[in-house]
């Protein structure tokens, strides 16, 4: 094992820029073992000798900060951006880079500066999404799946079928359906049928369900239905399952992202891969401040939508309510009684998060109406 530790320091000091000499030894062997294990227990951490990107970002603070030699370091930012290229898939090409370096943190700068981000040459999940839309509204138009229309359809939960109104439904376990992998939701398979109190609605800021599938995979999260921008509802796991979809809420919440890349310059994809120009959503605000226009949803979007939340208030018992004021109006900012779990009916994202926007513009009071009549 103490061969494997000093093989494991040794890369990471060729890849980071450490030296023994930092724990004050003079070369790689158990002694350097010996003196990180002491230095990892005086400040903290897991006591294994190994300097991985914890220990070394740890040591690298703490030599800055008393003036010593930090030559050959690398910054948090690449540290960051290495990290993040394994997690979600990106690659440094995508920003005009070649490696995971210094120059790679400056052309995403760049980058970020040009769609209206903030400069800090991290690629977090907001500048991960942005340029994954980019791409794929750049990409080749490929051949577009639409699902036929089928009577009969259903939706699951805690493994029974219950009947939708509408005829391009999917599931996990069809052909072409997609699905949430094991480790991205909580499972409840065997278990008495979980109560639900809240339907939650999200736009997926992608291109299409797809898309917003693998971005889901790619961020280790989950939701139940994806809605399609021709009206397909796809349903990525039993509704029996805890999706991680709405932090705070998800023990008590299914949830449905609404195909929607959101942004005025994705309308030509839409118009390139033959759905038509997507409605533009004029004056509209959350949490008290106007948005500039956006890109709104599909008449079929909308009434795939009001089969969807008549299904699950059947399935689920969900009251057809949604948050409003003494004056029946819909609340567009957050609500304290979704937060508290004081409510139960059909919220929007920016209800429970105020860094959430989606869904603005979603007329919730008259789709409300519009399902209480079906």
């Amino acid at each position: 094992m103490g061969f494997n530790v000093i093989s494991y320091n040794r890369a990471t000091a060729k890849e980071l820029g450490w030296t023994p000499s930092w724990f004050g030894c003079s070369r790689f062997d158990f002694d350097l073992i010996r003196s990180i294990k002491t230095w990892q227990r005086s400040h903290g951490l897991k006591a294994d000798g190994m300097v991985g990107p914890g220990t070394y970002e740890r040591v690298l603070r703490k030599r800055r900060a008393n003036g010593l030699n930090t030559s050959g370091g690398i910054s948090k930012e690449v540290l960051y951006n290495r990290a993040s290229e394994v997690k979600l898939g990106w690659k440094p090409s995508w920003f005009g880079g070649s490696r995971n370096d210094e120059t790679l943190v400056e052309h995403v700068k760049t980058w970020q500066r040009k769609v209206g981000l903030a400069a800090d040459g991290m690629v977090g999940y907001t500048s991960y999404r942005r340029i994954h839309a980019e791409r794929e509204a750049a990409a080749p138009v490929a051949t577009i799946v639409r699902v036929r229309e089928r009577d009969s359809r259903s939706i699951i939960y805690n493994g029974v079928a219950f009947p939708i109104q509408w005829k391009k439904v999917v599931l996990w376990n069809e052909q072409g359906g997609h699905v949430c992998k094991p480790g991205t939701f909580r499972s409840r398979a065997g278990r008495a049928r979980r109560p639900i109190r809240c339907f939650v609605n999200h736009w997926d800021a992608t291109t299409s369900a797809r898309a917003c599938a693998r971005a889901l995979e790619d961020r280790g999260l989950s939701v139940h239905f994806c809605l399609d921008n021709d009206g397909t509802i796809y349903q990525l796991v039993d509704m029996q399952h805890i999706a991680w979809h709405a932090r705070g809420l998800n023990t008590w919440s299914v949830g449905v992202e609404i195909s929607d890349a959101y942004y005025l310059k994705y309308q030509h994809y839409y118009e390139r891969h033959g759905f038509g120009k997507r409605p533009t959503w004029h004056n509209q605000e959350v949490h008290k401040r106007p948005m500039k226009d956006f890109l709104g949803f599909y008449p079929a979007q909308l009434e795939a939508l009001k089969a969807l939340w008549h299904a699950v208030h059947v399935a689920a018992g969900i009251p057809l309510e949604v948050p409003t004021n003494e004056d029946g109006k819909a609340i567009t900012g957050l609500d304290r009684r979704v937060i508290d779990k004081e409510f139960r009916g059909f919220v929007c994202h920016y209800h429970l998060n105020p860094d959430k926007i989606d869904c603005a513009g979603l007329d919730l009071v008259t789709i409300r109406d519009d399902v209480r009549n079906m």
